[in-house]
């Protein structure tokens, strides 16, 4: 019974932190700012460090990291609901808006990895391309 809720089958715990700091890596730049103490350098080195964590993870460290991001970027989203005193709903908001951003970063890096293998190019390539295309939506 003990074994019906392990998630080493699922994901490692490698993945998830590596989910989580390139999450919060690529966020640092909004809470400096937010702190204060925003300085282009910084933020660039930590922008390429979660880039270079993103770009070589696999499909679950994407998965992570979008659910990640939408927490820490579109906290927002769920405290509005908090001024139209809708607080219960904040966490049933966060939830769904986390497992949205999770299944369409998951689901960029199981196109990239089809495309990757059906047109022989390396996957960070379409990885990057999502990444590029994701900021403009």
């Amino acid at each position: 019974m003990g074994n019906r809720f392990k998630m080493s089958g699922y994901i490692t715990t490698f993945q998830l932190t590596r989910g989580f700091f390139a999450a919060l890596l690529a966020s640092a730049f909004l809470y400096l700012a937010w702190a204060e103490c925003s300085h282009p350098l910084p933020n660039t080195i930590l922008a390429l460090a979660a880039l270079y964590l993103l770009l070589l993870g696999d499909q679950k460290v994407w998965m992570v990291f979008g659910f990640f991001i939408a927490i820490f970027w579109f906290w927002w989203i769920m405290m509005s609901f908090r001024i139209y005193g809708f607080a219960l709903a904040i966490p049933i908001v966060m939830l769904l808006v986390a497992l949205i951003y999770s299944s369409l970063f998951w689901g960029a890096a199981v196109l990239s990895r089809f495309s990757a293998k059906r047109f022989r190019i390396s996957p960070v390539w379409f990885n990057a391309l999502f990444l590029l295309t994701a900021s403009f939506i």
